[in-house]
C-alpha cells in the first residue's frame, strides 16, 4: 500500500497514518509527496520503514518557480 501526501516536512503525521493503517492489517511502506520540504529532521520516515517518493523538493521547486 501506498500512502498519498501532499507536503512533508518531518515526516511524523506520515508516520502516524501509516502506523495506523499497519495496525489495521495494511502492509503499507512507501509514501509519494508532492513537495519534501527537506527537513534536517526529517529521519522519522526511515525508522518506521518507510520509503519517500517526492515529486519535488523544495530546491526544485523553488529553482522551477524562478524560471517561469
Amino acid at each position: 500500500m501506498c500512502v498519498i501526501e501532499d507536503v512533508i516536512t518531518t515526516g511524523g503525521q506520515v508516520v502516524k497514518s501509516t502506523e495506523a493503517l499497519r495496525n489495521a492489517g495494511a502492509i503499507a511502506d512507501l509514501v509519494i509527496c508532492v513537495i519534501w520540504r527537506k527537513s534536517k529532521q526529517d529521519n522519522s520516515l526511515e525508522k518506521a520503514g518507510i520509503q519517500k517518493l517526492p515529486l519535488f523538493d523544495m530546491e526544485e521547486l523553488s529553482a522551477w518557480i524562478e524560471l517561469s
